[in-house]
């Protein structure tokens, strides 16, 4: 949605800016004109419409780690429906295992082999709609002198 609205508004700006543009001014800069002005506000009335239905990814914590804390249960409360659940990494951390709770109180088991991750978003679960989740819970370590984990959500 983000990139129909990004071209459906300079669309709008270019349009005005070539019929200006025979003018004989330079690249078609508009000065003011009436043709420029609905272009202008068509494009902030469409960028304004589509800001709350933005798609990005939500960050539901995060949780520091040092390398002599050894192996952690960390927890992460995400209360909301998601379709992706990822873990962001600052640092270098290494993963053993998580749970997914869901609100309706199953449980999915996620065996992450001990996978070890450096700085990035990875992602722990992808469902096919959208599925309440009530948390997530990790077994993580940190394999540099600090990093963190945190927890990303996209619906």
């Amino acid at each position: 949605m983000r990139i129909e609205v990004a071209i459906l508004a300079t669309l709008l700006i270019a349009s005005s800016a070539s019929a200006q543009g025979a003018t004989g001014r330079p690249l078609g800069t508009p000065r003011g004109s009436l043709l420029a002005i609905p272009g202008a506000a068509l494009a902030g009335i469409f960028t304004t419409i589509a800001l709350p239905f933005t798609d990005e990814p939500v960050l539901v914590d995060g949780r520091r780690l040092n390398r002599g804390d050894g192996w952690q249960p960390l927890g992460f409360a995400v209360g909301d429906s998601a379709l992706t659940l990822d873990f962001e990494v600052t640092g270098r951390a290494q993963f053993d295992r998580a749970e997914i709770v869901f609100e309706d109180g199953t449980l999915q088991l996620v065996n992450l082999h001990g996978a070890v991750r450096s700085r990035g978003r990875f992602e722990l679960a992808r469902f096919e709609r959208p599925s309440a989740v009530l948390g997530v819970r990790v077994l993580a370590r940190s394999s540099s002198a600090r990093s963190q984990i945190a927890l990303r959500t996209q619906r």
